[in-house]
């Protein structure tokens, strides 16, 4: 009965966005500055970064919003509306929100840019595209490379200044990768295990070199079986593991319980702290750009785990 009252809701959105966006005469439309809207941080975040200053960018999803599961607001609606321009990550990231992007699209340019990266340097799990493509730094140097080539169409007069930022903020990235590997590498091989709730870091795993366990798959809303949860803390007390993460954009409930499991058994496993998985820190939070969350988290399992 939720599944099917779910699908409605959806139903009616898309037909208010087709209303929405065969309604030009709104007072809104007509004198709104022009925008370009993402729908997550991390995209917008190089948007902020490579966009000059003159033209408007705004955010759709609030920090800590999980993409996996969230259902456009008619607020969301009015910004997918009078944006001029639209970046989404795709690849089921924004999996209720396909239908309405989708169905914007006919009317205004939008981008699904993580559907632009050669699919095989995409990692897939049980034939479902692991989404979280900002945790290789490689694969999100070419999602810039899209933004900015995209951008510099859109505004061509402001290409250069495009162009530039761009290139500024891949050597960021670089810098980034660097600081990673460094500090990441001193890690002990017997501890290189990230424990989470969902599969959002294999990326990250498959670029630094550790073991990804999680209760759930790349999709927050995909369940779990008791065997799952036995098999996790098998894992962690055989291997006598130092810290599991909890997420910033998920109920990590059930991982808690993990974690008092294993401690009841006897093992000295802690709390290594939160992980930014879905979403940057808010605006007033000191990991507000993609690179000072990265950074984070980088500091975060290096603390935690060596």
């Amino acid at each position: 009965m939720l599944k099917f009252a779910k699908l409605g809701l959806i139903l009616i959105l898309v037909l208010l966005f087709g209303f929405f966006i065969t309604d030009s005469t709104s007072q809104d439309e007509v004198s709104h500055k022009p925008f370009v809207l993402s729908t997550i941080g991390m995209i917008h975040d190089v948007v902020d970064h490579v966009l000059p200053s003159e033209i408007d960018r705004k955010l759709l999803l609030p920090s800590g919003t999980d993409p996996h599961v969230y259902v456009p607001g008619l607020d969301d609606i009015s910004k997918i509306n009078q944006a001029d321009l639209i970046f989404a990550l795709g690849l089921n990231l924004e999996a209720q929100m396909r239908s309405a992007l989708e169905s914007v699209s006919k009317s205004k340019p939008t981008f699904f840019v993580g559907e632009l990266i050669t699919t095989e340097n995409l990692i897939k799990h049980d034939n479902e595209i692991d989404p979280h493509i900002w945790f290789d730094l490689d694969l999100f140097t070419l999602v810039v490379e899209q933004i900015a080539e995209v951008l510099s169409k859109q505004y061509p007069k402001h290409s250069d200044v495009i162009s530039k930022n761009a290139l500024d903020y891949k050597d960021a990235l670089k810098e980034l990768d660097l600081y990673a590997h460094n500090k990441l590498s001193s890690i002990d091989d017997s501890q290189r295990w990230l424990i989470s709730t969902h599969d959002a870091f294999s990326y990250f795993g498959r670029k630094y070199n550790f073991n990804i366990l999680t209760l759930k798959g790349v999709n927050t809303s995909s369940d779990y079986s008791l065997h799952d949860k036995k098999l996790m803390e098998s894992i962690i007390v055989d291997n006598q593991l130092k810290s599991i993460f909890v997420e910033d954009s998920v109920s990590n409930r059930d991982l808690m319980s993990v974690l008092d499991s294993v401690q009841r058994q006897g093992q000295n496993t802690q709390l290594g702290g939160y992980l930014f998985a879905d979403s940057l820190g808010s605006d007033s939070s000191e990991y507000n750009t993609f690179v000072k969350m990265f950074k984070y988290n980088v500091d975060t399992i290096f603390n935690s785990l060596n």
